[in-house]
């Protein structure tokens, strides 16, 4: 049986003898009032506070072992619940999202909570005595009216948000990968990418960037990065078999690469290996993956769609 519950039966069991005793003593001061009431006085006064103090200690027991059971079922609340992860703030989907609507929650060396948005931006979340709140570090630039952050989890304790500056609620995106959880240049393994399009499946993998096998990478504005990949093309079904079809990788507006413009209507792979300049601009960019049936290669840059539908791979420029 587990102590706890064993604890409450107990507790319940001294209530009942609580309130057993204390009509029992009602019930004698009864009948001594009608038979002998000189005797009553007597009694009364030497057995209550015998009685009262009975209880206290009674009383004092129950407490103790509740705040005990309490106690442990605080702590064992708490350690299922994990808060590391990729949030994102949808409240600017229409419009008006920059890289502080993006964050990665992980835990550092110490077990303390680090809140970092793709603006380079930080502070630490500290655990309070309720297993939902954290104390907001005082670097933080919002702290004068941003003082702890709720998480929001469902009935398994999982993890669904959190509550961020000015009230904006920053949902669970993704789990942080195993070698994401502490607040480090971070190693990543590669992944399989599939793209379908016109009846084609286009698949990356594994995905190489400066001779490193990655799926984010941290680098400097404007840095060189080389980029090797293999990727194949299936075709799924009768669609369109004479139909050109073209591949690109590219960041919205900022570069695309065309690495293939012809008949798809076979199954084949291929490796390409290209070299692009890193964004200027400090935050988190996306390397996507897309695909066009034109007569040649004429996307442009901007007509990526810059989501995580096509990721290759996050870019991180610090």
């Amino acid at each position: 049986m587990n102590k706890c519950y064993a604890s409450q039966v107990g507790n319940n069991n001294l209530l009942r003898k609580v309130n057993r005793e204390t009509n029992e003593t009602k019930t004698t001061k009864i009948g001594y009032t009608f038979k002998r009431e000189a005797k009553f006085k007597s009694t009364s006064i030497n057995t209550k506070p015998i009685i009262m103090q009975k209880h206290i200690y009674i009383l004092i027991i129950i407490i103790a072992t509740s705040k005990l059971c309490i106690g442990q079922r605080l702590n064992s609340f708490n350690k299922d619940i994990n808060i590391e992860g990729n949030y994102e703030c949808h409240k600017y989907d229409a419009g008006g999202k920059n890289n502080w609507h993006y964050v990665t929650i992980k835990k550092d060396d110490n077990g303390t909570y680090v809140w970092e948005n793709n603006a380079n931006r930080s502070w630490s979340l500290y655990p309070t005595t309720s297993p939902l709140i954290f104390k907001v570090s005082e670097n933080c630039p919002y702290f004068k009216t941003y003082k702890t952050a709720k998480a929001v989890i469902d009935s398994n304790n999982a993890i669904l948000g959190i509550w961020g500056p000015s009230n904006e609620f920053y949902s669970f995106e993704e789990a942080l990968k195993p070698n994401e959880n502490k607040p480090t240049k971070q190693k990543q393994v590669s992944f399989n990418q599939v793209l379908n399009h016109g009846d084609r499946e286009l698949k990356f993998s594994p995905i190489y960037v400066n001779n490193e096998e990655v799926t984010r990478i941290t680098v400097e504005p404007g840095e060189k990065v080389t980029l090797t990949a293999t990727w194949s093309s299936e075709y799924k079904s009768a669609h369109c078999p004479a139909c050109i079809q073209q591949y690109y990788i590219g960041i919205k507006d900022e570069f695309i690469q065309c690495i293939y413009s012809g008949f798809t209507n076979t199954d084949f792979s291929k490796n390409i290996t290209f070299t692009f300049d890193a964004p200027q601009q400090k935050g988190r960019y996306i390397l996507e993956a897309d695909s066009s049936l034109d007569y040649s290669c004429t996307r442009r840059p901007d007509q990526l769609k810059g989501k995580k539908d096509h990721l290759l791979l996050y870019i991180i420029v610090k």
